[in-house]
């Protein structure tokens, strides 16, 4: 399990803390050993307005 307002993934049999991490800030899932963390440091809420100098492109 993945606690993301403590940077930090849990055991999901024992709850016991395996691992914390700083990077990445938005994780979607680890993988099946639980031993790497998929993610972004992009935020995928992230919405282009007239302030920000970017741009979301496909």
């Amino acid at each position: 399990m993945i606690n993301i307002s403590e940077n930090a993934v849990y055991s999901s049999d024992h709850f016991k803390l395996l691992a914390s991490f700083k990077e990445p800030y938005f994780l979607p899932s680890l993988s099946r050993n639980g031993k790497v963390i998929y993610g972004s440091n992009n935020n995928p809420e992230w919405f282009p307005n007239e302030e920000s100098a970017h741009e979301k492109v496909a």
